[in-house]
């Protein structure tokens, strides 16, 4: 992906509320998962046929020539998103090629770290039937 553009917005009608605090890419680049002041964790599939065409016209993309902006593809609709997993995270990150995240949570001064599995999600299949559950498979409290 070429960096002059804006290829794409993960946001609109489905997006955080409130600024972003994180985001991250699974390791095989077909999700980004981000979370927010407004205490909501966000998975955005990102390997789609729209984002892979709004990715390869980044490369050939010219404003001057073409005398137009870049299309930037805009992407509404998460495939995950949930406040119920906590009340505040400042990070999260995903796991190499399993639907595993990690969230710091910090409250009442204390900081915990979470360790939170998707359950019945492919992340093999472009369209899920079914919204995907979750569990805390791990808390732990972080000391200074």
């Amino acid at each position: 992906m070429k960096s002059d553009h804006c290829v794409a917005i993960l946001g609109g009608v489905e997006g955080h509320r409130d600024e972003v605090l994180s985001a991250d890419f699974d390791a095989r680049g077909r999700f980004v998962v981000s979370c927010g002041m407004d205490h909501s964790l966000k998975l955005w599939r990102i390997d789609t046929d729209a984002m892979r065409r709004a990715a390869d016209l980044s490369y050939s993309h010219s404003v001057l020539k073409s005398k137009k902006p870049f299309p930037t593809e805009l992407v509404h609709f998460p495939d995950f998103s949930t406040r119920d997993i906590h009340r505040y995270v400042v990070c999260q990150f995903m796991y190499s090629t399993i639907p595993l995240m990690t969230h710091h949570r910090v409250q009442n001064a204390e900081q915990r770290l979470f360790l939170t599995k998707f359950e019945n999600y492919d992340l093999l299949s472009p369209s899920q039937p079914n919204p995907p559950s979750y569990g805390t498979c791990h808390e732990t409290l972080v000391s200074d």
